[in-house]
């Protein structure tokens, strides 16, 4: 899944409606219905709005973060027989 376009100033539940369209697109279930098994911090429970000018350094992190983890599971992947 590719994301382009701004998220800035976006609400929480604008992109949460977002990204389970997103996942609706490759038959998987909404991730907005999913009851979390832990408590978020304070801060990042009462995030109303994205800004992701003031969390680049953050967004980058998590970014290459999920970048790595692909490139791990497509190896692997590779790894078994059909």
């Amino acid at each position: 899944m590719i994301v382009t376009g701004p998220i800035v100033g976006e609400s929480y539940r604008a992109i949460c409606n977002w990204f389970d369209d997103q996942l609706s697109k490759y038959g998987l279930q909404p991730a907005s219905d999913i009851d979390l098994p832990y408590e978020l911090p304070t801060d990042v429970a009462a995030v109303e709005k994205f800004d992701s000018d003031r969390l680049r350094a953050e967004l980058g992190t998590l970014s290459a973060w999920f970048n790595l983890a692909s490139l791990v599971l497509e190896g692997f992947a590779m790894t078994i027989p059909n």
